[in-house]
């Protein structure tokens, strides 16, 4: 992956600055480096989370377009019987409500990640 990563930073476009310096944008970088890390996101099919959880998945809904989740995965059976298991144990359930998300979305999940972090301010940036 790294060496795709390289092999476009290569091909950018270089800037000439007045030192007759060579630069490259910091942003067309970050993004090239992003879109090979693909967010931290991992691909359903690869494999499923490890512990039950809150998650966001990225779904492709009923007109083929992808869109992001955030779910609950859970084990065991839900009181109304109506889950859907993804890989035999577990299944997809509504975040707010719990209630299991339907067969189809269960089936059309492609890729899952860990929620992110709350923002913490950094030690000693605290207001005076």
């Amino acid at each position: 992956m790294l060496e795709k990563i390289m092999e476009e930073i290569d091909d950018l476009p270089v800037i000439t600055d007045m030192d007759d310096g060579c630069l490259l944008k910091y942003a067309d970088v970050e993004d090239i480096i992003r879109k090979h890390m693909n967010d931290d996101w991992i691909p359903a099919e690869e494999r499923l989370p490890k512990i039950e959880g809150v998650y966001d998945v990225t779904v492709i809904n009923g007109k083929g377009e992808s869109v992001v989740c955030t779910w609950q995965f859970l084990a065991g059976q839900h009181l109304s019987g109506r889950q859907t298991y993804v890989d035999g144990v577990h299944y997809w359930a509504d975040n707010y409500r719990g209630d299991p998300i339907n067969k189809y979305l269960s089936k059309s999940v492609i890729a899952w990640r860990e929620r992110p972090k709350p923002y913490r301010p950094e030690k000693g940036a605290e207001k005076d």
